[in-house]
């Protein structure tokens, strides 16, 4: 679990910095704030912050489709 998550947040990383890079976020990021959420959002939103929250749900995905259990079908066994 630990290799798939440091392997997971490299990628994620790779991914989502060109994203946090563009003109777009830039100009949020260095926009005026108008309310405290806006000051919040910003100073917690970072790079980081959406890497780890994308290999999270990834993960979530990837452990609850491939390693949760299989329900068997009831069947009644037959008595000997």
């Amino acid at each position: 679990m630990v290799i798939i998550f440091t392997v997971g947040w490299t990628m994620a990383t790779m991914l989502i910095r060109p994203l946090v890079e563009t003109e777009l976020m830039k100009n949020w990021y260095e926009g005026p704030s108008e309310s405290m959420i806006s000051v919040l959002f910003k100073k917690e939103l970072n790079g980081d912050t959406l890497s780890l929250l994308l290999v999270t749900t990834t993960e979530i995905v990837f452990y609850y489709f491939f390693l949760r259990s299989e329900k068997k079908s009831e069947e009644n066994p037959t008595s000997a």
